[in-house]
């Protein structure tokens, strides 16, 4: 006997088979009842059923919504009311309050005592009669005041209107003083203020003269300024004429313009004035080319100040006399102050600046006279 095969008892039966289990239990099927059936699915409203067939919880919730909509209605009704009764006491207070006031205001207003009947008149305070007697003089006064104010500021507008035209007629411009006319007798009956007047207008025209020559570089208002200081009507005006000649002299010997316009970095256009020499430099070309750049008024003055610069390096009787003429002649007092330097360092003349009739009187002499055969000629 083998130990280890098991004994019948402990041999386990086997299962019965799966067809014996079928037929032994009984044929018990149940049919599930389905949700909804066909028609309930394929009906377009679910709630179209009767009342009787929605859950309880939905017959409930539609009770208390219906409850709830009547207390707020009444709600409102009582609010509605209690505001009402607000309103009619506050229209009732307001109506009250304003009478009182409209009553108080009407017994402050009085009529006035013409208006009123005789026997009213009488019961007025004496003293506000009085006070109100006071205040239409007072009133009557300042009417006076205010005519007589009126009057006295219409005739200081007359007088006024009268010291403008006054004024206008002084104010106009006076005919220049000439060198060769006769002096007029000077106008001794005019009041002291007009005659101040006539001589600060007079003062200014000869700070307008030096002005224009400074700015400008024109020698007309220049010798405006000689004319004053030698015109006999102007003898009280003769240091201030003075002064201003100087004041042009002293701009033109500093050489103030000459830096403003920048005269020394200046170079003539040769190519313009002779395009037949335009490779030749300023300092190349002759006299004559310098002179005649120096005698036309039409070329720039700067142009004309470098040709007087120029010929101040030639040592010719021509380059002299080209010198004198430009003083005599050119219109700007930047070409005359250059040309009065060259001729200064072509003869050894020291001349004053800007006054032509000593500089042209030596020359004239100078030319009468040759120099003797020992001295030096400044001119050669």
């Amino acid at each position: 006997m083998n130990l280890n095969e098991p004994s019948p008892d402990e041999i386990m039966p086997a299962p019965p088979a799966a067809e014996e289990i079928i037929e032994q239990a009984p044929r018990q099927l149940t049919v599930r009842k389905a949700i909804l059936n066909h028609e309930e699915e394929n009906s377009p409203n679910l709630n179209s059923s009767s009342s009787s067939s929605a859950p309880h919880w939905l017959n409930f919730w539609a009770g208390a919504n219906l409850s709830r909509t009547t207390y707020i209605l009444k709600l409102l009704i009582v609010l509605f009311m209690a505001n009402a009764v607000l309103f009619g006491v506050f229209s009732w207070w307001y109506h009250l309050r304003t009478k009182a006031e409209f009553m108080a205001l009407a017994g402050q207003i009085k009529p006035h005592p013409e208006t009123l009947p005789a026997e009213t008149s009488r019961v007025i305070d004496p003293a506000l009669l009085a006070r109100i007697d006071g205040l239409e003089k007072q009133l009557a006064d300042l009417s006076k005041k205010n005519q007589s104010s009126n009057e006295q500021a219409a005739g200081n507008s007359r007088r006024l209107a009268e010291l403008t035209a006054q004024l206008a007629d002084f104010s106009k411009p006076a005919p220049l003083p000439q060198a060769s006319t006769t002096p007029e007798t000077p106008a001794t009956d005019l009041p002291p203020a007009q005659s101040e007047l006539v001589l600060l207008k007079e003062r200014n025209r000869l700070s307008a003269y030096a002005d224009e020559a400074i700015a400008t570089g024109a020698r007309g208002p220049y010798e405006r300024l000689w004319d004053s200081l030698e015109d006999p009507r102007l003898a009280n005006l003769f240091h201030a004429a003075r002064s201003e000649i100087l004041r042009v002299q002293n701009c033109y010997l500093s050489g103030q313009r000459v830096k403003y316009y920048g005269i020394q970095q200046y170079q003539i256009p040769v190519a313009d004035f002779f395009p037949d020499s335009a490779a030749l430099a300023p300092a190349q070309l002759s006299d004559d080319q310098l002179i005649q750049i120096l005698h036309n008024h039409d070329h720039a003055w700067q142009a004309r100040v470098k040709a007087a610069w120029h010929l101040g390096q030639r040592r010719t009787t021509k380059s002299a006399e080209a010198l004198v003429k430009a003083i005599k002649e050119d219109p700007v007092l930047d070409v005359v102050a250059e040309a009065t330097f060259s001729f200064e360092q072509v003869t050894g003349y020291h001349a004053r600046l800007f006054e032509v009739q000593p500089l042209l009187a030596w020359w004239s002499s100078y030319n009468k006279t040759p120099p003797k055969a020992g001295d030096s000629d400044p001119a050669k």
